[in-house]
């Protein structure tokens, strides 16, 4: 673990110029209030586009170093705490012919640097089993922790390339990118889904252009397209309309098999019972 840490610590410094660095350190995120956007969504399970909820919640956190989750005090940490942004991504149950599906994912970036992925779970659950996935982030190398009901995957831990993330982590560094520049990352296979497989990289590229005005059922909005190619791909790896105003919301998101559209957004403290 000291390993890790000190690794961390250590290429810190070495945040990519496509970082747009005042998009975190913003004061919106420390208003102790969470941005909760809810989506219309399709996600194809058994080859047919399945309509569904999101929610993608993006939060401030801060992270205790020793066991890289939510610090209760974080003043009191050696060394400070990490401040993350919290990405949950939740699909609502989707719903099938013979039984349901539910999604979940927590992805962890370092405030400092979006486009630095320190931790990130993702669980599925439908009636045939559970699965779960894990991506250390804070190692060095990466790893993953995968739990699968799938033959050949089962329970494993395995290392991870170097300077790889989860390719949902994009959802928030590409928010906090400088839109005239464009960037390149190495992002694992997408992992929401019920598959635990062996964490593979591909270089992926994303530049913005002008996407005009958009409409949602939240409204009309300015939007940057910006589109993640791999080289040499039939189709894009991602594509997000980002809102051109801060806080730069993901107005519709397209990947492979799972469409999102913004339904609406507010700044919630949802933790607080009334």
């Amino acid at each position: 673990m000291v390993a890790g840490l000190a690794a961390w610590a250590a290429t810190a410094a070495a945040t990519p110029d496509w970082i747009n660095a005042r998009w975190a350190a913003d004061p919106l995120w420390d208003d102790g209030k969470a941005e909760v956007c809810e989506y219309d969504a399709t996600t194809s399970i058994y080859g047919k586009p399945r309509a569904h909820h999101t929610t993608m919640i993006v939060v401030k956190e801060d992270f205790g170093r020793g066991q890289f989750v939510k610090s209760d005090n974080p003043g009191a940490e050696p060394g400070g705490a990490l401040q993350v942004l919290k990405l949950a991504l939740v699909s609502e149950r989707i719903a099938t012919e013979n039984y349901d599906y539910d999604y979940a994912a927590t992805l962890f970036v370092e405030r400092a640097d979006p486009s630095r992925c320190v931790r990130a779970v993702v669980t599925s659950h439908e009636w045939c089993g559970i699965s779960f996935k894990e991506f250390q982030g804070w190692r060095e190398p990466p790893r993953v922790r995968l739990y699968s009901y799938w033959d050949g995957e089962g329970s494993r831990e395995l290392e991870a390339p170097a300077g790889s993330a989860p390719r949902e982590s994009l959802l928030v560094a590409l928010r906090a990118m400088d839109f005239a520049k464009r960037a390149e990352v190495e992002a694992l296979q997408p992992w929401l889904d019920t598959r635990a497989r062996k964490p593979e990289a591909e270089r992926l590229a994303a530049r913005a252009d002008d996407a005009g005005t958009v409409t949602v059922a939240a409204g009309a909005f300015d939007c940057h397209r910006v589109t993640v190619e791999k080289q040499g791909a039939p189709e894009p790896a991602m594509t997000l309309w980002i809102e051109k105003a801060f806080p730069n919301r993901i107005i519709r998101a397209a990947m492979p098999g799972r469409e999102m559209d913004l339904r609406n957004s507010r700044r919630w403290a949802y933790w607080m019972r009334q």
